[in-house]
């Protein structure tokens, strides 16, 4: 199963950018392989809460359902998938950065680690998987430094 975890940091305070990442309108602005995503359950968004979506991974089009299974407001929250072809999770950590403007933290420490089950295993898994981390390390740097422009050039 591979696993990744890319980090940026983001000049804008921890509550900021947690209240643009757990808004479903916003994932499509800087995940570029969303194709659309939903959300199940109403607000408030919470443990439980539950999205449907389609992805694009590797050029193949990927249904899935996930579930909010960790949520600590403004700290961490995990996803992860209830149904479709690849299992996975994603786990996002925020804290705040070194500095700080007016007595609160100017900018966020933002980590995104995903471990995914691609199915493929045994030997061919073994030699396909550091391939397939390398494209989601390459795909979290990306969506993470669009989220960061996102953010920091249009508060």
């Amino acid at each position: 199963m591979p696993t990744v975890e890319e980090t940026i940091t983001i000049d804008r305070p921890p509550h900021q950018v947690w209240d643009y990442v757990t808004r479903t309108e916003n994932w499509p602005a800087y995940d570029n392989h969303l194709i659309h995503a939903e959300q199940l359950t109403a607000d408030p968004v919470g443990i439980g809460s539950r999205w449907k979506g389609e992805t694009n991974v590797l050029g193949r089009s990927l249904d899935w359902t996930i579930e909010m299974v960790r949520y600590d407001e403004p700290h961490r929250m995990q996803l992860a998938s209830i149904e479709g072809k690849i299992s996975f999770t994603y786990l996002y950590k925020l804290a705040p950065a070194n500095g700080t403007s007016h007595g609160a933290p100017s900018g966020t420490v933002l980590s995104c680690r995903v471990a995914a089950d691609v199915g493929l295993g045994g030997a061919f898994g073994k030699l396909t998987d550091p391939f397939v981390a390398r494209v989601y390390a390459r795909n979290i740097r990306g969506n993470l430094a669009t989220l960061k422009d996102l953010l920091e050039l249009h508060p």
